[in-house]
């Protein structure tokens, strides 16, 4: 253990010096000229010659104690200065420590390339000198003169300014000023310089991107919409193709009636035997077949109609038009019909797609059972609620759908009908009108369970949100 570990500081060793002179003061004083040692013809005491050189040894170390002191304190404070130094000047941004003068005391290797000036130019100067010494460097102006100001005011100030380099370039810098506080007092300010050029640049770039592909996402929803419009007038006009067939179901009869009727008319006039009353029992009858054919009209061209807003109606109303639609081509079929339509089940939607759902399902179910072979052709149609839905099924036993194509059935232009008889848009367009426009969900499987006639078949489901129960006039009657 050294000494300096028990007497840590000159101040120590001031204090030992001073008791030692006391000490031997007080020895002199009480032992005047005995045993002592003469000087100039007085005698001195001994003791006060061991305490003076006491004194002295004591005094000369606590000098060395204290220059070592001092030594070890300034080559401290030369490495942590050196330290600090070394560290600003590797800071890639731009530095610099103003005092209150605003005189410049470091500016790191960025703020010197910045400037055009090396460190010992710029210590000790103004940015008002720097402007004189470097009038190429463009960030000096009365921004800065405006900000140091108001730095040295509110303690703080950030803002971006346009800079330009000594070779003419330009770029943009983040700039933070903040003053420097020891003790309470203001002693400083610093200021730093950020190049945010990249970011900048990697941000206009980055909205450059996202303008274009958000330009990009509605030229391809605007495209996508008007390859929904083509599907649904490509499957409009194969459900009109369609409606036509069962038009002309439904007017065969009518029109083999009304033949009939002028038939007998003709023969009863040539045989004289018309009177007034067959006359006009004739041509009531025939009225009343002309409006029938009529109501068909009617009936074809409002099924048609597109729907520009969303209205409330009972499910059952569009589902019975549809088998209206469709009955006389499924009596010419031999299938029989089964309905279960419940009490009226109210939604929000498009009537007039909703019916073309209805009637494509329809239709499918018929060409399946024509396709199988079956005799015996069976649909039951069922309408029910069920947790907030309306659900709508269409069950055939007309042999299901092959298991490879059940995640294909809903997909555009895939149908499993002869090219000239099926265009694959009746199932994709019923999906998307029931989900996208509707909200709801359109969903197939096999099973016998839904005819009850024992062979397996397809059942379609369609379920769709009920209107808001504010919105509806509750009806208690069942649907026929």
């Amino acid at each position: 253990m050294i000494f300096s570990d028990f007497v840590p500081g000159k101040r120590v060793m001031l204090a030992l010096c001073a008791a030692l002179t006391l000490s031997g003061l007080l020895v002199s004083a009480s032992s005047p000229g005995e045993g002592g040692a003469s000087l100039g013809g007085a005698a001195f005491p001994l003791a006060a010659l061991l305490h003076i050189a006491a004194f002295a040894c004591a005094c000369v170390a606590a000098l060395a104690m204290d220059s070592a002191e001092r030594a070890r304190e300034r080559n401290a404070r030369i490495e942590s200065e050196q330290r600090l130094n070394a560290l600003i000047q590797a800071i890639p941004n731009q530095v610099c420590f103003q005092d209150t003068a605003g005189r410049w005391l470091v500016a790191n290797q960025a703020m010197q390339d910045a400037t055009g000036l090396d460190a010992a130019a710029l210590m000790g100067k103004t940015v008002t000198d720097i402007k004189a010494l470097s009038p190429n460097a463009g960030f000096i102006n009365s921004t800065v003169l405006e900000t140091d100001e108001l730095a040295w005011k509110v303690g703080e100030v950030r803002y971006c300014v346009a800079f330009r380099h000594q070779d003419g370039s330009e770029s943009t810098l983040e700039v933070l000023k903040k003053t420097l506080v020891h003790g309470g007092r203001t002693v400083g300010l610093m200021v730093l310089r950020q190049d945010i050029t990249s970011s900048r640049q990697a941000m206009e770039e980055l909205r450059s991107v996202r303008n274009s592909l958000e330009t990009s996402v509605a030229q391809g929803v605007e495209e996508n919409r008007r390859k929904d419009v083509l599907l649904m007038q490509q499957s409009r006009l194969a459900a009109m193709g369609e409606m036509i067939g069962n038009i002309a179901h439904q007017w065969r009869q009518p029109l083999n009636a009304l033949g009939l009727l002028m038939a007998n008319l003709t023969f009863d006039a040539k045989a004289g035997t018309v009177d007034t009353a067959e006359f006009d029992l004739y041509a009531a009858q025939g009225r009343d077949i002309l409006t029938a054919m009529s109501r068909t009209i009617d009936d074809f061209r409002n099924f048609f109609k597109p729907d520009k807003e969303k209205n409330i109606f009972q499910v059952c109303d569009p589902v019975k038009e549809a088998l209206s639609l469709m009955e006389a081509s499924l009596i010419q079929a031999g299938i029989s019909v089964e309905r279960d339509l419940g009490l009226p089940a109210t939604i929000l939607g498009y009537r007039g797609e909703f019916s073309q759902v209805i009637l494509n399902l329809l239709a499918n179910a018929r060409d399946a059972i024509l396709n199988s072979g079956n005799r015996h052709g069976f649909i039951r149609v069922s309408v029910a609620e069920r947790d907030g839905f309306a659900e709508i099924s269409i069950a055939d036993n007309g042999g299901g759908v092959p298991e490879q194509n059940m995640t294909r059935i809903f997909e555009p232009y895939f149908t499993t009908k002869p090219q000239d008889k099926g265009t694959g848009l009746g199932l994709y367009m019923s999906k998307r009108i029931i989900e996208d426009h509707m909200q709801g969900r359109l969903g197939v499987f096999n099973s016998d369970s839904g005819t009850g006639s024992g062979a397996i078949g397809a059942v379609f489901t369609v379920s769709v949100p009920l209107a808001p129960a504010e919105a509806v006039q509750k009806d208690d009657s069942p649907c026929r």
